[in-house]
């Protein structure tokens, strides 16, 4: 009996797709991975395997969601430059006591703590919601985007903060990097204008 050619080239299709995106996964967790770990190791600071293994697995599951993984893999890397650059502006153990000491409000939370505390990663975050198209509407977007973004990662943070607090666990420089990658990844999920073609 013979076999539509279609079917065939349909069943050559979904095989071909399995290593991408086992690839994928591979690349995203190790991104995730590397935008935990490395802004700690670049100053010396305690990263701590467990952290590490939070970014490589929400990499990886970010990834297999198959939503915006080379945009993932682009916020992944400006948050490893952008952290690594504010922790060699402040020490990691400065910077994790100024944050723990501070009480913003919920307005300032959002979004002016994130520019005030991480100056560097925030200008990173941005750039990356630089408008395709100059109008009026694309540069308001990408505002909003790139504000909203922000927002996630601090509110991931001071979530994962009070969190670890609660349950005794030490709040170190690679918790921070970690709670602000998962929320820059929710991000992803939540905003679908914010997920790359791929």
């Amino acid at each position: 009996m013979h076999t539509p050619a279609h079917g065939g080239a349909a069943g050559q299709g979904a095989a071909a797709t399995v290593p991408a995106r086992l690839g994928w996964t591979i690349l995203c967790g190790i991104g995730g991975a590397a935008a935990v770990t490395l802004p700690c190791w670049l100053q010396g600071a305690q990263a701590g395997a467990g952290w590490g293994m939070l970014g490589l697995l929400a990499g990886a599951l970010h990834a297999a969601s198959g939503h915006g993984r080379l945009h993932a893999l682009a916020c992944m890397a400006a948050l490893a430059a952008g952290m690594s650059a504010d922790f060699a502006r402040v020490a990691p153990y400065a910077m994790l006591a100024w944050c723990g000491a501070a009480s913003p409000g919920l307005g300032e939370l959002l979004f002016l703590a994130h520019l005030r505390w991480f100056p560097a990663t925030s200008l990173a975050m941005l750039a990356l919601a630089w408008p395709a198209a100059f109008t009026a509407r694309a540069w308001l977007v990408a505002l909003l985007r790139g504000a909203a973004m922000l927002a996630a990662m601090s509110l991931s943070m001071q979530g994962a903060r009070t969190l670890a607090r609660l349950a005794g666990v030490d709040w170190s420089a690679a918790a921070m990097s970690g709670a602000m990658l998962a929320g820059m990844l929710l991000f992803l999920h939540a905003w679908p204008a914010a997920r790359g073609a791929r």
